[in-house]
C-alpha cells in the first residue's frame, strides 16, 4: 500500500501549479494517452528503479504495457511524439520515459534531450560558481536521468533516496547537483574523512542537523555514505531519523529545554499564552524536522554490511526510493571519451621547423590524417578495452568466487587521463628529439657552407 500511495502521490504532485512551461515539454494533463503515461511513468520509478536484474525489468515493462492497453484502453506509447537531437532516443525506448519539474514549474514529460542536457550543464557551471569544491562531470544522458530522479524525490514530502553502485559511478555528485538545483542546503558530517571520527562527534554533527531543519526550518538534504557504515549505531540514528524524524536521547535535558523554549519563542503572540505541554511542543519541532530533512544514502552494491542491514532495518526500502546506477551502457562510455578527447589535437603532423628538412622522398601527405576519424578510432579502441576489462572481472569473479574484483567508471576515466598524459608527455619527447634534429641539421647546413666557401678559397 506504501508504494501504491506513492504513485498517486506523484501523479498529484504533477497537478499544473502554474502556466509557465519547460522548453521542449508538453503537460501530460492535456490527453488521455499523456495521462497513461505520467502513471507509466511514476510506476517505473516507485517499482522500476528497484530491480537491478534485467529480466525483472522486461517483465515489469510488460506488465505495465498490457495494463495501460487492456485495462485502460489506452495504449501509453505515443507515435506522434518524437526526440530530437543526437540522444533522441525512440519514444517505445525502455530506458528513455523522463518526467521532470527541474524548472521549478509544471511536472511535465521531457521530449528533448538535448536541451535538457543544456540545462543540466547550465546547472553544473553555477554550481562550479558557487562552491569552493567545484565538480567537473561528464553530464550524458543517463546521468542526467539520475540526477532528474533525485529532484524527483527531493521535491516530495519526507522523500528519501538510497542510491546504490560501483564506487565511481557518480552517486554523490549527481546527489550534490541535484541538492544545488532544488536550492536546498547540503549537510555532510563535518569529520567523516577522519581516523578518529566516532559516536560522540557522530551525535553532535546529528544535533547540528536536527537544529538546523527543525528549529531554523532549512530545506536540507544530508548525504550518508558508505564510509560509515562500518559503525552499527550510525545506521541506527540513519533508521530512527528516516522512520521517526527523530533519534531518541539525543538530545540532553538542558539541549530538549532550549528547543522547547525556541518552539515557543517563534510562535505567534497570540499563542504563547495558552498552556502547552512540552511533549506536544517538541513534536512540532520533529514534524518540523521529517517536513525540512532528505537523506540521501550513497551505498556501494560492493557493501556486505549493507545487505545485511536491509534485513534489520527495512525502513530503508520502505520509507526510501531506490536508483541503482547501473554501469555505463556503450552510448555513455563512447560519449564520456569524445568529451574527454575533444580538444585533443591528434594530427601527427610534424613542427614547421622539421617540415623543412623532411627527405623529398617522404610525401607531406604522409604525415596528415582526418582528425575525426582519428578520434573515432581511439574512442572505438577505449570503449573497447573497458569492455574486455569488465568482462575479464566478471570471469574473475565466477571462477574465484570473490565480490571484490569490479572495472568501475573510475577506472575508465583514469584510463582517459593517462592516455592525454602519456600523449602529452611523447609529444613533448617527440619535439625535443625533433629540435635536436633540426639543430644539427641546421650545425650540417653551416658546416657544409663553410666547406664549400674553404674550397672555393683554396
Amino acid at each position: 500500500m506504501i508504494d501504491i500511495m506513492k504513485v498517486f502521490r506523484g501523479l498529484i504532485a504533477g497537478i499544473p501549479h502554474t502556466t509557465n512551461t519547460l522548453p521542449g515539454v508538453q503537460h501530460p494533463l492535456g490527453s488521455k494517452r499523456g495521462l497513461v503515461r505520467w502513471w507509466f511513468h511514476e510506476c517505473l520509478r516507485v517499482f522500476g528503479d528497484r530491480l537491478v536484474d534485467e529480466s525483472d525489468g522486461e517483465t515489469l515493462w510488460g506488465i505495465l504495457t498490457e495494463v495501460s492497453g487492456n485495462l485502460m484502453q489506452t495504449p501509453w506509447i505515443d507515435t506522434k511524439i518524437s526526440t530530437t537531437g543526437p540522444y533522441s532516443r525512440p519514444q517505445i525506448g525502455r530506458d528513455r520515459h523522463i518526467f521532470s519539474d527541474i524548472s521549478g514549474n509544471n511536472y511535465d514529460e521531457i521530449v528533448d534531450y538535448t536541451k535538457l542536457i543544456e540545462m543540466v550543464k547550465s546547472t553544473l557551471v553555477d554550481y562550479n560558481a558557487a562552491s569552493n569544491r567545484p565538480m567537473h562531470l561528464h553530464l550524458f544522458i543517463d546521468a542526467v536521468e539520475h540526477i532528474i530522479r533525485i529532484i524527483r524525490v527531493l521535491r516530495q514530502p519526507q522523500g528519501h533516496v538510497v542510491l546504490l553502485g560501483l564506487g565511481g559511478s557518480g552517486r554523490q555528485s549527481a546527489a550534490r547537483l541535484a541538492c544545488f538545483s532544488v536550492e536546498y542546503e547540503l549537510f555532510e558530517m563535518s569529520g567523516g574523512s577522519k581516523s578518529g571520527y566516532g559516536v560522540a562527534d557522530w551525535r553532535e554533527d546529528l544535533k547540528k542537523l536536527l537544529r538546523l531543519t527543525g528549529l531554523q526550518g532549512q530545506k536540507t538534504v544530508f548525504i550518508f555514505t558508505d564510509r560509515f557504515m562500518g559503525q552499527e549505531t550510525f545506521l541506527e540514528d540513519i533508521h530512527s531519523l528516516i522512520h521517526t524524524g527523530t533519534i531518541a536521547d539525543l538530545f540532553s535535558n538542558e539541549e530538549m529545554e532550549a528547543i522547547i523554549q525556541s518552539m515557543r519563542a517563534s510562535e505567534p503572540r497570540v499563542n504563547r499564552s495558552r498552556a502547552v505541554s512540552p511533549e506536544y511542543t517538541y513534536s512540532k519541532f520533529v514534524n518540523q524536522v521529517r517536513a525540512n530533512l532528505h537523506v540521501v544514502m550513497c551505498i556501494s552494491t560492493q557493501s556486505t554490511a549493507f545487505k545485511d542491514s536491509l534485513r534489520i532495518y527495512p525502513s530503508l526500502v520502505t520509507d526510501c526510493t531506490l536508483d541503482y546506477f547501473s554501469p555505463w551502457p556503450v552510448d555513455a562510455l563512447r560519449t564520456v571519451a569524445e568529451q574527454t578527447m575533444k580538444d585533443v589535437s591528434l594530427d601527427p603532423e610534424p613542427t614547421p621547423a622539421g617540415r623543412a628538412f623532411v627527405p623529398r622522398v617522404f610525401s607531406t601527405n604522409t604525415f596528415e590524417t582526418s582528425s575525426d576519424v582519428t578520434l573515432h578510432g581511439l574512442v572505438n579502441v577505449c570503449v573497447r578495452l573497458h569492455q574486455m576489462m569488465d568482462s575479464a572481472a566478471q570471469q574473475y569473479r565466477q571462477e574465484s568466487r570473490t565480490s571484490l574484483a569490479f572495472v568501475t567508471t573510475t577506472k575508465y576515466l583514469e584510463m582517459l587521463s593517462v592516455f592525454r598524459k602519456v600523449l602529452a608527455r611523447s609529444r613533448q619527447e617527440h619535439s625535443e628529439l625533433m629540435q635536436r634534429l633540426v639543430r644539427g641539421l641546421e650545425r650540417l647546413n653551416s658546416v657544409q657552407s663553410l666547406v664549400s666557401d674553404l674550397q672555393a678559397e683554396l
